[in-house]
Formats: structure tokens, C-alpha cells, sequence
């Protein structure tokens, strides 16, 4: 079965009496939707636009339960673009190599979520 919830300001959705979180970020200021696929014992949570997966929770049974996945409350990209900006300093070429390495920041980014 899937659905769509209203991703809030704290980055969560609200599924059956319980909150799951969604990385930070996710929410954007707007009535942002995100599409929910609910099986038995699991909830996948997803970009309505691009298809790609945000979350994925173990699904609670009981109410009012925040169900968070730790690394949701942490923004990873400022310690990777402080990283990212040192490794384009070792090169010559600043801009190719600040090129080369946001393509492959861009392509994992879309694989991890």
C-alpha cells in the first residue's frame, strides 16, 4: 500500500499515531509531500518526484512513538564540503578537480537515499 504524508518542520511524517523521521533537510518550508509504502512489518518513505527512498523505519504498532533513525538528526554535508574544499586545494586545477569531485558527491548522494 502506498501513500502520501506531509513531511513537518521537526522532519517528520505522522503514520498511524507515530512519528518516523526523515533526513534533515527534508522538509523545505512548503507543504513538502513524500509517498509511503507500509507492509507488515516495515515503512519505506520516499521522494514523490524522483522515486528515491529517504527512510526506511521498523514499523511501531504502538502510539505516540517517535521512531528516529539517528543519523537523521545530524547535517553530513557540512563536514563533507569542509573535506571536499582541503582535497580540491591539493590539485593545480582547482576548478576540475572541485568538478570532478561534486559530480561524484552528486552521484553517490542520489544512491545513499
Amino acid at each position: 500500500m502506498s501513500i502520501t504524508r506531509t513531511v513537518r518542520k521537526d522532519n517528520t511524517i505522522w503514520y498511524e499515531g507515530n512519528r518516523y523521521s526523515v533526513p534533515l533537510g527534508t522538509y523545505d518550508g512548503t507543504a513538502k509531500e513524500v509517498g509511503v509504502q507500509a507492509c507488515e512489518t516495515r515503512l519505506r518513505i520516499y521522494d514523490l518526484d524522483t522515486r528515491e527512498y529517504l527512510a526506511e523505519h521498523e514499523r511501531s504498532f504502538l502510539k505516540g512513538q517517535l521512531i528516529q533513525n539517528t543519523n537523521h538528526r545530524r547535517d553530513r554535508t557540512k563536514g563533507i564540503r569542509a573535506y571536499l574544499e582541503s582535497v580540491t586545494r591539493q590539485f593545480s586545477d582547482t576548478q576540475l578537480a572541485a568538478a570532478y569531485l561534486e559530480a561524484i558527491c552528486q552521484r553517490q548522494l542520489h544512491r545513499t537515499k
